[in-house]
């Protein structure tokens, strides 16, 4: 069994709901960051949770405005890789306004700049 499945599979669903609420609100205010450490950890972290499923949660939620992480989009914009088991809330919280910026600028959502970016990274990886 995955590890990170069985951890999240912990979780009461009250909690989920709980933990899920406060950190949308959180991000929806602009405190990105707070919220992905509402997720991530404790006294309040969902088991199983890091920032890059976090970032896929608020990318469920509003893909409009949220862009979920991965290694491929990070590379693409930020021309480094991302460290196993980041990036940390308040890289995760920058991500997300350099993907808005992109976005507002070439009238995309947040979705879709990072779907481009992560589309991009592969093709560097084949080329490069």
């Amino acid at each position: 069994m995955n590890l990170a499945f069985g951890s999240i599979t912990e979780n009461p669903e009250t909690k989920i709901k709980r933990v899920t609420r406060e950190s949308i609100e959180l991000a929806d205010s602009g405190k990105i960051a707070k919220a992905m450490i509402k997720l991530t950890q404790h006294p309040t972290k969902l088991y199983g949770v890091r920032v890059r499923v976090a970032s896929a949660i608020l990318t469920f939620y509003n893909p409009d405005n949220y862009p979920a992480v991965d290694i491929h989009s990070w590379r693409a914009l930020y021309g480094k890789r991302l460290i196993e088991d980041g990036p940390i809330p308040e890289e995760y919280e920058r991500y997300v306004k350099d993907v808005r910026d992109i976005a507002k600028k070439c009238k995309m959502t947040a979705h879709e700049v990072d779907a481009a970016l992560w589309v991009n990274s592969w093709i560097l990886q084949r080329h490069f």
